[in-house]
């Protein structure tokens, strides 16, 4: 890696070729440069079982990299001291530049499910999981379809990998609550209520009602049940307003506590103050 670092003279191509003259014109100047900050990442975090391979053009003596500047600069400021590169051959500077450009058009980008079906097989503890809440509660995850007359979709994967991983028992529980309000009955397909907002308001709800959860999914039941309910007031709200209704809805709902009255004398008049605790 350090005889490539040298031999590419600080990865750019050379700038007063016409081939780059010609790039930097048809992009305003704006061509890719390293971000040191983003390689030196790159580079402590390096696997060779999962890098793509660096390409890197050898022409006239000297390497120049094609692809991969950020992974080859990187390793060699870890201290890493070799990493495999595909070397081309017979290729000029101008194609060179041109297959850099052109590198993501025969490229598909991984999708998140791809990556989930990826961790499924590898037995990745947070994506079980999530699998086995979504199934528990006859909901399946958006592309990923593997409920049998599921009842909605739930459409925030990343929401449930991270809950799946720190808090399973509250996702499983916002769920199976939403569930019981019914409100998916009319836009299955959508997966409105199983969607990333809903879920968000249900954990801080669950937060702020920590020891009378029961109390609080009994008033929403009792409330805000039904697909006509959510579809009228909730699915279009934003998530700040979604939240504020819900918690008007216990609020205006809890239990009182105590009330305490207290007797004050003012003026020769006795008055009786009421305060709900």
């Amino acid at each position: 890696v350090k005889d490539m670092f040298n031999m590419t003279a600080g990865f750019s191509y050379n700038r007063e070729t016409d081939a780059f003259k010609k790039v930097l014109e048809e992009t305003d100047g704006k061509f890719p440069t390293l971000k040191i900050a983003d390689a030196l990442v790159i580079g402590a975090e390096y696997e060779s079982a999962i890098w793509e391979e660096p390409k890197v053009l050898y022409v006239d003596g000297i390497l120049k990299v094609v692809d991969g500047m950020h992974r080859v600069y990187g390793t060699f400021a870890n201290g890493i001291d070799a990493i495999t590169v595909t070397l081309l051959f017979d290729m000029t500077e101008e194609r060179a530049i041109d297959l850099f450009l052109d590198q993501t058009k025969n490229r598909r980008k991984m999708s998140l499910m791809d990556t989930f079906d990826a961790a499924l097989k590898a037995g990745k503890r947070e994506y079980v999981e999530l699998e086995r809440i979504c199934k528990e509660s006859k909901v399946c995850l958006k592309g990923h379809e593997t409920v049998t007359n599921p009842i909605g979709v739930f459409t925030s994967i990343s929401d449930g990998i991270r809950m799946a991983r720190t808090n399973p028992e509250l996702l499983d529980k916002i769920l199976k609550l939403i569930g019981k309000l019914q409100w998916n009955g009319s836009s299955i397909e959508e997966g409105k209520a199983y969607s990333a907002k809903v879920v968000r308001v249900l954990q801080k709800l669950y937060a702020y009602n920590d020891g009378k959860e029961k109390e609080m999914e009994d008033i929403l039941i009792k409330n805000c049940k039904g697909a006509e309910y959510f579809e009228k007031y909730l699915a279009e709200k934003w998530q700040d307003k979604l939240f504020d209704h819900l918690a008007n809805v216990l609020e205006l709902n809890q239990k009182v506590v105590s009330v305490e009255k207290k007797t004050e004398k003012k003026d020769g008049k006795k008055s009786t103050i009421t305060r709900i605790v």
